[in-house]
């Protein structure tokens, strides 16, 4: 889709010169944690136990009535277990790991009680205190807490790239303040690190025992940060391929984004000549056909009036200039809203109708506030 020579992108570039290609930055968040999985290690051990925990529970209603029990013995609430850094976004993945931590005691005695569990086999009590071993090993309650903060952090993240109203401008300083948070934490841990790290100190974590376990690996949270932050900073560049630098001379898309700063009144020096910018703002309304001079002359006064309010002769440039989509998870949406509607015993539907009831159940008041007899 956005190779730089054949892909459809280019060709659509080919035909429209003055189009804007942006790849979706919470496609490009995806793709940083999936290098962070490649560069660090015993991020696969931790992401194939979970995975483990999701096949073991997705699959089997018994599984799941015995943890259901296991947590009401112990007065908690048993939470759905699905699967980390999958296809999803990563919000899901935060949801699993609050799962799993919440869900500690319940799990251990589960785990606990199958592997002496006299009516299983040998081979599945082996697996129950396999998982027992790991669940309750050092190393992992610490890898938890590391992944906890991360995942916390890069949820809340993808989840404001998500909303409808983000423009480029919020959405840079939003992943340059992301990205120095994931440096601080290099050296000043997040609050579920303190946590498994005071658990490592006593060796219990949820009035649980906790032991060594050497075939446990253990996630270095240093290196982790670092190569989120780091990941994070090549891969949320928006560029129109994940692989390009926005220093290459083939980027046309990163003088656009460049000229876009401009716009910003912190961008703007102390004392500066009265014609700073103009030269960007010629750009900006040559790329997306807005009127020059008035533009140029709403962006002196916008300067002059230290950006207190927006001159109607600039209202047209930043108006394009905020329709810009980050993301591409309205369309996401709408393919599962499509998947929803259009089921196996409803497939007759016309594409008129299914359009519809698409862009009702999208964009229309929830279900308790919608009013048919209007």
């Amino acid at each position: 889709m956005l190779g730089r020579k054949a892909g459809v992108a280019a060709q659509l570039c080919h035909i429209f010169p003055n189009l804007f290609v942006l790849h979706c930055s919470n496609h490009r968040l995806e793709l940083a944690v999936c290098d962070v999985l490649k560069e660090v290690g015993g991020m696969n051990h931790f992401n194939f136990f979970l995975d483990q925990l999701y096949s073991l529970y997705h699959a089997s209603p018994k599984n799941q009535r015995e943890l259901t029990e296991s947590a009401l013995s112990v007065g908690q609430r048993f939470l759905v277990i699905g699967r980390v850094l999958s296809v999803r976004w990563v919000a899901s993945s935060e949801r699993t790991v609050k799962a799993v931590w919440d869900s500690y005691q319940p799990l251990q005695i589960h785990f606990k009680a199958a592997a002496a569990d006299t009516t299983r086999d040998s081979r599945e009590r082996a697996k129950y205190k396999g998982l027992h071993d790991i669940l309750t090993s050092v190393s992992f309650v610490a890898n938890r807490g590391v992944m906890y903060d991360a995942l916390s952090e890069l949820s809340d993240l993808s989840r404001m790239l998500q909303r409808r109203d983000m423009t480029l401008d919020q959405a840079k300083r939003l992943l340059d303040r992301q990205i120095r948070v994931f440096e601080s934490m290099v050296s000043t841990p997040g609050p579920q690190t303190q946590t498994a790290v005071e658990a490592e100190k006593k060796k219990v974590f949820r009035n649980v025992q906790l032991h060594e376990n050497p075939r446990v690996p253990k996630i270095n949270p240093g290196q982790f940060f670092r190569s989120l932050a780091e990941n994070v900073r090549c891969r949320m560049t928006p560029t129109t391929s994940s692989h390009v630098s926005t220093t290459s001379p083939e980027n046309k898309d990163s003088l656009f984004l460049k000229d876009i700063q401009v716009l910003q009144s912190d961008t703007w020096p102390t004392n500066g000549n009265i014609q700073y910018g103009d030269a960007e703002v010629r750009r900006l309304c040559e790329r997306l056909k807005i009127e020059e001079r008035e533009s140029v002359s709403g962006f002196r006064e916008y300067k002059d009036i230290n950006a207190s309010k927006t001159p109607a002769a600039l209202e047209p440039l930043l108006k394009a200039v905020h329709t810009i989509a980050v993301s591409t998870s309205e369309c996401e949406r709408a393919f599962s809203s499509m998947n929803d509607i259009l089921t196996d015993k409803r497939n007759s539907l016309d594409i008129k109708r299914l359009s519809n009831l698409m862009f009702v159940k999208c964009n229309g008041p929830p279900l308790g506030q919608f009013d048919a007899q209007i």
